[in-house]
């Protein structure tokens, strides 16, 4: 006959015994720990030992997830390290937990990148930029948990297109070049990719035109930069030289030397009949000119104005050089002795170029066997070149011989014409 036995157990403080079974209805965590044992009694009242125990370790989660550091954005730059980002959750038993990443172009769907709790990138790049989500599962239940955090890769700019535009031109060009434009540029547009930058630039003059640094900065290390050079076109100006007013003398032959602005390069050409084409060299900076010429004066029409036109494609000025005399007066032309008296002779001459300043006439006379000159001053009115002077030279000594002097004088000097004749007697 088999023996009537009842059964205790031990470390239960719920639940429901059915002679040597115990049910415990909704285990929860916070069973977890608990140490489970049992004893029977027989009906002589005899108590056997305790059994084996067993320690409760209830299934449980997905609870309290959470991501640390706890914001729903992230900042981070280029080549450094995202992370560590930790994802956790309460679970028994322990969870999975798989990281993905979608990428913020439209239509891009998540994609594994870790299968482990904490997310770290090293060296990361800005095409990683976008959400990455970490999902928790449970092993032995459908249950998951997921949260997301975005992930801002900043980096520094990269110039990618180099706009330039004035009002009669645009240039859209992505490699360093030489870029040719009026004074009246107006605006340049640098894009780096994603975000059209315009700016306006100053005003240029040809003067500064040159190499110039397009730099991209938005506060982190190594930004891009571009060189252009910058060529900017302009009517000649700034014609400059020694003196506009040039002294010279009859069968000299004048260098003419002056500097102008102008790009691009310039033709010069005179106004006037010289003989003489004009060099054009480069200076030290592409916009700067040296022009030359010659001027050969032969004679005094040769002084004057002389006009000279500068021109470029963009337009033209014009601009002068006079050349003013600076000499003694031409000797008398053609002395000439008219008719010769007991007493008296009448000399004649063609009043020379006067080299630009008044001149005056003066007779100079003595017998062939003295040393000793007479002076005598012609008086006239205005004088030109070419006009005819008559004088007579009286009180003279019957059939003497004399040597006659003509001098023009101006107030640089003078120069002389001279000859001999013999009075009647």
């Amino acid at each position: 006959m088999t023996s009537k036995l009842l059964y205790h157990f031990v470390g239960n403080q719920r639940g429901e015994t059915d002679n040597n079974q115990l049910k415990i209805h909704k285990l929860t965590k916070l069973d977890k720990g608990k140490d489970i044992s049992c004893r029977y009694t027989d009906e002589y009242g005899e108590v056997s030992n305790m059994s084996g125990t067993i320690t409760l370790d209830p299934y449980y989660g997905i609870e309290n997830v959470v991501l640390e550091p706890e914001y729903t954005t992230i900042n981070v730059t280029e080549g450094t390290i995202l992370g560590p980002i930790n994802c956790t959750a309460n679970c028994n038993l322990e969870c999975t937990y798989k990281w993905k990443h979608r990428g913020k172009t439209k239509g891009k769907k998540f994609e594994l990148v870790f299968s482990m709790q904490a997310l770290t990138i090293s060296d990361i790049k800005k095409s990683q930029t976008g959400i990455y989500r970490c999902r928790i599962d449970h092993p032995y239940t459908d249950a998951y948990e997921r949260r997301d955090i975005s992930v801002n890769v900043q980096y520094c700019p990269k110039i990618k297109e180099i706009w330039f535009d004035d009002t009669s031109q645009r240039y859209r060009l992505s490699t360093p070049i030489t870029f040719n434009f009026s004074e009246d540029i107006l605006e340049s547009n640098k894009a780096n990719g994603y975000i059209d930058i315009r700016s306006k630039l100053p005003s240029f003059k040809c003067e500064d035109s040159g190499e110039f640094t397009i730099r991209a900065i938005n506060g982190i290390a190594h930004g891009d930069t571009r060189k252009v050079n910058l060529t900017i076109l302009c009517e000649p100006r700034n014609v400059t030289t020694e003196s506009r007013k040039i002294e010279t003398k009859v069968d000299t032959t004048e260098n003419i030397v002056m500097y102008v602005v102008s790009s691009p390069l310039p033709n010069v050409k005179w106004c006037r009949m010289t003989g003489f084409n004009w060099i054009v060299k480069t200076e030290i900076y592409d916009y700067r000119y040296e022009i030359s010429s010659k001027i050969h004066v032969r004679w005094e029409l040769d002084f004057g104005v002389y006009g000279i036109r500068i021109c470029n494609l963009k337009g033209c000025i014009e601009d002068n050089i006079t050349l003013k005399p600076l000499d003694k007066p031409e000797a008398p032309q053609n002395l000439f002795v008219g008719t010769i008296t007991f007493r008296s002779v009448n000399l004649s001459w063609i009043a020379g170029f006067n080299g630009g300043y008044d001149q005056t006439f003066t007779v100079q006379f003595k017998t062939t066997d003295n040393d000793i000159w007479n002076s005598t001053t012609v008086h006239t009115n205005e004088i030109k070149t070419g006009s005819a002077i008559y004088y007579t030279l009286d009180k003279l000594s019957p059939g003497t011989s004399y040597q006659v002097m003509v001098l023009s004088t101006n107030k640089h000097g003078s120069r002389n014409a001279s000859l001999e004749f013999k009075t009647k007697g």
